[in-house]
């Protein structure tokens, strides 16, 4: 028996979307461990400041074909993972690098 209908659809829709910023949240947070993890690995080269956006957009394109690949060929999942943050840290490099050339 539903005591407040008047509310019932309010909480219902205010319970859903605190639920799916919270999905949306632990997502992005794990995910981010995952691209911090990556570039950690590579601490002995010279970063990404230095290079220009087509070469960070060209190997972008490297890493979404390596991500494909794993894909297609059924990697596990943590291959699966760690070239899908490879992806999500170039284009993290080529925004970082536009905005800084951008002003």
């Amino acid at each position: 028996m539903n005591y407040f209908p008047k509310f019932s659809k309010k909480l219902k829709e205010t319970v859903r979307v605190e639920h799916q910023k919270g999905v949306i949240k632990l997502s992005v947070e794990l995910f981010s461990w995952l691209m911090t993890n990556e570039l950690m690995k590579h601490l002995d080269r010279p970063g990404w400041k230095h290079e220009s956006v087509f070469s960070l957009f060209v190997r972008l394109g490297e890493e979404v074909a390596e991500l494909w690949e794993a894909i297609e060929t059924h990697q596990p999942k943590e291959v699966i993972e760690k070239e899908a943050a490879d992806v999500a840290n170039f284009a993290m490099m080529i925004a970082d690098v536009y905005r800084e050339k951008s002003g």
